[in-house]
């Protein structure tokens, strides 16, 4: 009975997190803890011209698939906000910045650092994602800088930096799209190659993260 309501409480604990997230318990099946990781809102230094904040998708995109992964226990949004320091540079040589943030033992910063479409030409760009069986005149190029910081201890420590590069080749059917309608949070979007591309680009650097945090 004891042990019954005891899981009830932490359940409601951990209950105030995003609603879309599907795992927010800070332990694995196995009642081994999970790494605490603060991760920072991207910074879009791309100027990609689009009528959304890409860096507040790109952001949310690496949270969802981090907790649905079911890896890593996330530090909420408003732990986040209320710690973040203004004007710090995050890529910068002092890394006090990262200390303090809740429980986090990781701090993770990123930002945007390209977001263009350049015309396509064979066996030009690598690395690339094909469009198999489609034709293609055009290559969406993305940038993102990563960096994992170790706050485990005293002193900071930096386990991963990398640009982290995503280019998708565009398939002719869809390089005309007006973007202001088919825009991030529309149905159309996850179709599109916009939606597609950043969804790959999500995924991937979901998974670099938790590789720099030795889970691989």
């Amino acid at each position: 009975m004891h042990y019954l309501l005891l899981l009830a409480v932490m359940c409601l604990t951990f209950t105030g997190c995003e609603p879309h997230y599907a795992d927010c318990f800070p332990y694995h099946d196995n009642g081994r803890p999970k790494p605490v990781v603060a991760v920072l809102p991207m910074t879009d230094c791309s100027n990609a011209g689009l009528c959304w904040d890409v860096g507040e998708e790109l952001t949310k995109g690496i949270k969802d698939n981090l907790v649905d992964r079911g890896e890593l226990f996330l530090v909420s949004d408003q732990t986040i906000a209320k710690w973040q320091p203004k004007g710090c540079n995050y890529f910068g040589a002092d890394l006090n910045f990262a200390k303090g943030c809740g429980r986090a033992q990781y701090v993770v910063a990123l930002e945007l650092i390209e977001h263009e479409v350049i015309p396509y030409k064979r066996d030009e760009i690598t690395p690339l994602y094909p469009c198999h069986q489609r034709s293609c005149n055009s290559v969406l190029l993305m940038k993102v800088r990563v960096r994992v910081i170790d706050v485990r201890c005293e002193k900071p420590v930096v386990v991963l930096q990398e640009i982290f590069p995503s280019n998708h080749m565009i398939p002719v059917d869809r390089e005309n799209v007006d973007y202001r309608e088919c825009c991030w949070g529309t149905e159309a979007y996850d179709r599109s190659a916009f939606g597609g591309a950043h969804a790959r680009l999500v995924r991937d650097i979901a998974q670099r993260i938790e590789c720099a945090i030795g889970l691989w």
